[in-house]
């Protein structure tokens, strides 16, 4: 994988306007994302939380999976 200098991560990237005004939903994957988890909740979007890592998707994809599956079923 290629390193970045952190610097990379330091820049705001531009997302359309009024993006957050649809139904969204979110998983946390690991507890480094909670300010992130309480945002959807005060947006009122249905969340899910997982105890795992940032490389969820990668080590545990079933659970995930589950989680991303649960989401939808609350927005659908």
């Amino acid at each position: 994988m290629p390193s970045l200098p952190r610097a990379f991560y330091d820049h705001d990237v531009a997302v359309p306007a009024r993006w957050s005004d649809q139904m969204c939903g979110y998983v946390q994957l690991s507890a480094a994302y909670a300010e992130d988890h309480a945002k959807a909740i005060a947006r009122g979007w249905p969340t899910q939380r997982l105890a795992s890592t940032h490389l969820a998707t990668f080590t545990e994809p079933s659970e995930v999976f589950e989680a991303i599956r649960q989401v939808i079923k609350q927005i659908a």
